[in-house]
This record gives structure tokens, sequence and C-alpha cells, in this order.
């Protein structure tokens, strides 16, 4: 057994969810490098920028909500007015449901690959980044 925002979740689950918080930042230690490495500038690099935003773009949108697409943030279920990080995550771990955990960490690993694969070019030479 292991935890998930103080609550009891399977082995699988929690080997599930903490591979994919490890690729995450081994995943942002690797941005950080190609941002620094950089030479992108202009419009090249905001090519980018704009396709590492649409990364967390999910056109099923998120569940019980499929007009919020967005994986990375959404408001809240209740008033609308708070903003959850990782919302369709944050639900399945809020109701327990397991299924949905693996699901949803699925669902963002896919993101984090697209991530890595997109943000690429920022350390490419420029001429290859067209």
């Amino acid at each position: 057994m292991a935890r998930a925002s103080g609550r009891t979740v399977s082995a699988e689950t929690g080997a599930l969810l903490g591979g994919l918080a490890d690729r995450a930042r081994t995943l942002e230690a690797k941005l950080r490098e190609r941002e620094a490495a950089s030479t992108l500038s202009g419009r090249a690099r905001d090519r980018v920028l704009i396709a590492l935003d649409r990364v967390w773009i999910d056109e099923d949108g998120l569940p019980g909500r499929t007009w919020y697409r967005n994986l990375y943030a959404a408001p809240d279920e209740n008033s609308g007015y708070a903003a959850w990080m990782l919302p369709g995550l944050r639900r399945a771990v809020e109701l327990g449901d397991e299924n949905a955990m693996r699901a949803e960490a699925r669902r963002l690993a896919a993101a984090l690959d697209r991530l890595d694969r997109l943000s690429a070019p920022l350390s490419a030479p420029e001429e290859n980044a067209r």
C-alpha cells in the first residue's frame, strides 16, 4: 500500500504516481538545461513556446467536465473560483478512485512525453527549429 494526498492506494497506483512525479522532476531539469542552452529567438522561439503550452490541451476534456480541456489547470468543481492544478488527477484522488488516478496519471505522462519531444528545438540550432 502507498499514500496519495493522505489516502491509502494500492502499490501499483502508488508506483505509477511516484513514477509520474519522478518524470516531472527529470523533465523540469531537462527543460531548464534546454532553456539555458537555447539559441532560439523571435518567432522560432514563440512557436516552440506555444506548442509547449498546447501540450496540456486534451480533446477529451476533464472527467465530468469535458468543456474544460486543460490537463494542467482548471477551476475547481464546486465554486468555479479556486484553481486546481492537475485537475483530473486531483479529482480522482479526492474521490479515492484508483482507476481514475491511474488513467489520469497515464494522460499526464503522455503530456510530459509531448513536452519532452516538443521542447527539443529549444536547444537545437535555430535553422533546425523552423
